[in-house]
């Protein structure tokens, strides 16, 4: 999907969604470029942005989502750390 579409179905802005991605909370398993450069989402990528909504809305930085995606994703996602998330 588009960037658009993506937008409507999150309720994020577009220039937001661009936002998160330069600042690494969506890498390339989230947003694929094609031969035209565009990018392209995947319906992974609205639950992925949903997941940053809540996370803002309870309080984490950026810095922080960063980070426990990065932690999540090497699969060393501490218990203390997942007990944050409830």
């Amino acid at each position: 999907m588009k960037i658009h579409e993506l937008a409507i179905k999150t309720g994020l802005t577009a220039p937001t969604i661009r936002f998160y991605e330069k600042v690494g909370l969506l890498d390339s398993r989230y947003v694929l470029r094609g031969k035209n450069n565009y990018r392209d989402y995947s319906e992974e990528t609205v639950e992925h942005l949903k997941i940053i909504k809540r996370l803002q809305s309870v309080g984490f930085s950026l810095d922080e989502m960063t980070e426990l995606f990065q932690e999540y994703t090497v699969d060393k996602l501490t218990i203390s750390k997942g007990m944050e998330l409830n």
